[in-house]
């Protein structure tokens, strides 16, 4: 019998990312992923009027925070915007930007912001 030794986690983990894990495939396929979570609903109010939207986050932000920044990020826009992005580097360190009307109507997706490997992603509530 050949005798079984068991992986530490970590190792499984490199392992899966080296073969691109099913995570990562089902994550780059829908906008939710796998690794998502979920926050409740946020509206804010843009120049098109109040927009109600859903969170996707990857990576460690709370719903809190992301809440917080996607706040931050509406309030800030009208005036510190650059480029036709919108692109708002805020004071705590997230970088948003927004995606143009005729992207937003056809795929939902609303907005980006990014710190380091966290990603906070508004969509469309339906």
């Amino acid at each position: 019998m050949i005798p079984v030794r068991r992986l530490p986690l970590t190792a499984l983990c490199a392992l899966a990312a080296a073969f691109g894990g099913a995570a990562s495939v089902a994550s780059a396929a829908t906008p939710t992923g796998v690794s998502a979570s979920r926050c409740g609903p946020e509206t804010v109010t843009d120049a098109q009027g109040p927009t109600r939207m859903r969170f996707v986050l990857r990576g460690r932000v709370s719903c809190a925070v992301a809440h917080r920044v996607v706040r931050n990020y509406y309030k800030r826009a009208p005036y510190e915007a650059r480029g036709s992005g919108g692109f708002v580097t805020l004071p705590s360190g997230w970088t948003c930007h927004s995606e143009p009307g005729a992207v937003t109507a056809k795929t939902g997706h609303i907005a980006e912001c990014q710190r380091g490997r966290a990603t906070i992603n508004t969509w469309q509530q339906r």
